[in-house]
């Protein structure tokens, strides 16, 4: 009877080192900004501007108390209205000439 030895192998895994560096707090990136009177469109962070002037108020997009679910019954009314709009602009269009629509309707009565 032959007896049985473990194989010894190679073993290899995927695993990576982490290579990255540490990054500039932001508190140093503001203050070296604005030691050097950078303005924030030089930053490569472009970010919207979401303030608005104290006249204008709070935008209703902006603003964390707004209901948002009348701003969606508000844009989901204006799709609705769109939608409409285009069935009646292809309705009005005239049918191409030997249509069923054109020749019979509610029992064999033309339309005209």
């Amino acid at each position: 009877m032959k007896k049985m030895y473990r194989s010894k192998f190679k073993q290899s895994s995927n695993y990576k080192t982490n290579t990255g560096v540490e990054a500039v707090p932001l508190e140093r990136k503001i203050e070296r900004m604005v030691q050097n009177g950078e303005p924030l469109e030089s930053n490569s962070q472009n970010v919207e501007m979401i303030y608005t002037d104290r006249k204008d108020g709070v935008l209703a997009g902006l603003d964390i108390r707004t209901d948002r679910f009348e701003l969606a019954v508000e844009a989901s009314t204006k799709v609705a209205k769109g939608k409409q709009a285009k069935r009646q602009n292809l309705a009005k269009k005239e049918p191409k000439a030997g249509s069923v629509s054109d020749t019979v309707v509610d029992g064999g009565e033309s339309k005209d």
